[in-house]
């Protein structure tokens, strides 16, 4: 899944971007996890760290925008190395789990075929 995270350098500065591959992992517990530079560079508030099989998680607030399902909201992320080692081996940079998915509809319509679509989106083609 591509996500893109969105944060300002400086409050008045122009916003910076950057495109993130991330693996879909519905066991994990938390909303996404990422590497460390990554949060530094796009927090914009501390949450409560949370415990996880790799240890305590530390993590902050960031702003995930994904225009094709229509969602630009705030999220928590969480810093790991081991899980964002593990994601690199697979050609990616981190993982989001269950609780974000849950933020969207999403079912396995065509088999093998992933879909993600906003609440919104899914409940205005279910009414049709």
């Amino acid at each position: 899944m591509e996500v893109t995270l969105v944060g300002q350098v400086e409050r008045s500065g122009p916003a910076s971007h950057t495109t993130k591959r991330l693996i879909v992992d519905t066991g994990c517990p938390v909303e996404m996890i990422l590497d460390e530079r990554t949060l530094e560079r796009l927090k914009l508030n501390v949450i409560e760290p949370k415990p996880s099989n790799f240890g305590w998680l530390s993590g902050y607030m960031v702003r995930v925008v994904m225009p094709d399902v229509d969602f630009d909201r705030q999220v928590p992320a969480y810093a790991n190395a081991a899980v964002v080692k593990i994601a690199r081996a697979d050609g990616c940079d981190g993982l989001v789990g269950k609780p974000f998915l849950d933020r969207f509809h999403f079912d396995d319509n065509d088999v093998g075929r992933f879909c993600l679509q906003s609440w919104a989106e899914y409940h205005s083609l279910s009414t049709r």
